[in-house]
């Protein structure tokens, strides 16, 4: 069986992954997913496999498995990172933060200027000693 690799973390929300044989016939695809500590579950049960790169914890290898009444085999482990999703939340970040940044300059501005012209129509009102007029 042969893994393909639909987007990334960065540029999606999912990975899809898509495995596909060559020959056969009446042909069973599945998944098996192990973790990094070992931990090995049989998770789908068709030819594509949408991983959530939000809800997804940890790293994973991923591999298919074609069977039929005749034979099996195995794909080779494919194993991406799934930290590059950090990467888009942290853009969403970067931005919450610019965002907020750019709206502080704009009110300080705007208060300033507000200041400013108050307090020189507010001395037209003054005598040159200080004074109320």
């Amino acid at each position: 069986p042969l893994i393909k690799i639909h987007d990334n973390c960065v540029n999606s929300p999912n990975i899809t992954l898509s495995c596909s044989v060559s020959k056969g016939t009446n042909v069973t695809i599945y998944w098996e997913k192990m973790s990094l500590s070992g931990v090995c579950s049989k998770i789908h049960a068709r030819e594509a496999l949408v991983i959530d790169c939000v809800s997804e914890k940890e790293q994973h290898e991923y591999r298919c498995i074609a069977e039929n009444p005749v034979s099996n085999a195995t794909s080779n482990q494919v194993t991406f990172n799934l930290h590059e999703g950090i990467n888009l939340k942290g853009k969403r970040n970067h931005y919450v933060v610019l965002i907020s940044v750019a709206m502080v300059v704009l009110v300080s501005t705007i208060v300033y200027r507000w200041n400013v012209f108050h307090c020189k129509t507010g001395s037209s009102n003054r005598s040159p000693s200080g004074d109320l007029v």
